[in-house]
């Protein structure tokens, strides 16, 4: 796999890929590229076009959140940008407010591309928020994140201290307390502090502790790419859910002795009874299934293709582009043909044209435009007028401009 969007932001993207750090890094993004997706300036046309729901935004103050009613219109009342008052915003802003903008990639084409390309190359689900800080404030108390983040440094200066976690690995329902958190960084000094500026990054691995206050001089706009996370007890109940649920595994059939609620022995030996009935329920689990019920679990966390509205109309010569991202994975068939598993679909490419798209789903052709006579004489030119159909209507493929 050509890992094209991991490079623009990754040092290493095959070894990071391979073995995420589990202790904090920082780096410098040569030409900072995720400002030519997501600039501060843009925010302008965000708020002017795209943001208008009232939980599409908060704003903070030193961790404590703003009431919405200094930012948004009253409830009921319509503006033409919608219920969140972009002058408002300025205001809290220039009052020393945090803004903070969660799924920001929802709100701008551009970054919503970059990161279908991003989570197909890392294989796990990526959202973004961006943090626009006014100069001289800390939007947020020293916290924990239950998950993977990249800190990239959009614009502005940012200071930063990072420390060991108090909780490893927390679980996404593990809750720490602000105060608890307090006293343990007042107690140690940072494994790792910063400045970032323009272009930098800083990795900050799941349960490590962070802050970051912007520098006097300017707004600090960043973006942090936030990693979801699937743990190894996530995946044992959805082992024990698939093993209960195993019709031709008759092992949790039986029903259970009747005064197992009063007597403590005998509920004791219940228990144990079910754990044996476990152990050899687990030699005949079907495997393949848990398999297919995590895929599919996770992989609908995942953005799924860009599905076109209307059809477009296709010719011989209509030029298209191949969207790899939208392809999950694909497997080889017996016949030699190669199916493609979508998140909520799949399709079958017949063993003629494996050979002229397969080079182009692996990153070995980097060019990935073509035109549906391109493939005759594979298969007819009806068939891949088709063909070419079928893959835009699925978001595997877009008319190119």
């Amino acid at each position: 796999m050509y890992l094209e969007a991991m490079a623009k932001i990754f040092p290493s993207p095959e070894s990071f890929r391979e073995q995420p750090s589990q202790v904090p890094l920082t780096w410098t993004c040569r030409d900072n590229p995720l400002q030519k997706i997501i600039d501060v300036d843009d925010l302008t046309e965000i708020f002017d076009g795209v943001i208008y729901q009232r939980d599409s935004v908060r704003m903070v103050t030193d961790g404590d959140s703003v009431n919405p009613a200094r930012y948004c219109a009253p409830s009921g009342v319509n503006t033409f940008t919608g219920a969140v008052l972009p002058r408002s915003v300025s205001r809290m802003l220039n009052e020393k407010a945090s803004l903070v903008i969660n799924h920001l990639e929802r709100y701008w084409t551009p970054l919503r591309t970059y990161l279908r390309r991003l989570t197909y190359e890392v294989g796990s689900n990526i959202e973004s928020v961006g943090f626009l800080t006014p100069p001289g404030s800390t939007g947020f108390r020293p916290h924990e994140d239950p998950v993977d983040v990249l800190v990239y440094q959009v614009s502005g200066r940012k200071h930063w201290k990072v420390y060991e976690p108090l909780v490893e690995n927390p679980f996404l329902d593990e809750v720490i307390e602000d105060e608890k958190l307090a006293e343990y960084v007042a107690e140690r000094e940072p494994f790792l502090e910063v400045t970032l500026g323009p272009g930098d990054c800083l990795w900050v691995p799941r349960g490590w502790v962070h802050a970051g206050t912007s520098d006097d001089a300017a707004c600090s706009w960043h973006v942090s790419l936030v990693f979801g996370t699937s743990t190894f007890r996530w995946l044992a109940e959805e082992i024990i859910g698939t093993l209960t649920k195993q019709d031709e595994v008759p092992y949790f059939r039986p029903s259970l002795p009747w005064g197992a609620a009063i007597d403590r022995d005998l509920m004791h030996t219940t228990v144990l009874s079910a754990l044996n009935r476990m152990r050899d329920g687990l030699l005949d689990l079907n495997v393949g299934q848990v398999v297919k019920n995590a895929q599919t679990k996770l992989r609908a966390e995942m953005p799924g293709p860009r599905y076109p509205v209307a059809p477009a109309e296709i010719g011989p010569e209509t030029y298209l582009e191949l969207i790899p991202e939208s392809v999950m994975s694909f497997s080889h068939q017996h016949d030699g043909s190669l199916r493609l598993n979508l998140p909520h679909a799949t399709v079958t490419l017949t063993n003629k044209l494996v050979d002229f798209f397969l080079p182009i789903f692996t990153g070995k052709e980097l060019d990935r435009g073509w035109i549906p006579t391109d493939l005759v004489p594979r298969v007819t030119l009806s068939s891949s007028i088709k063909v070419a159909r079928r893959m835009h209507q699925l978001g595997i493929a877009q008319v190119g401009k």
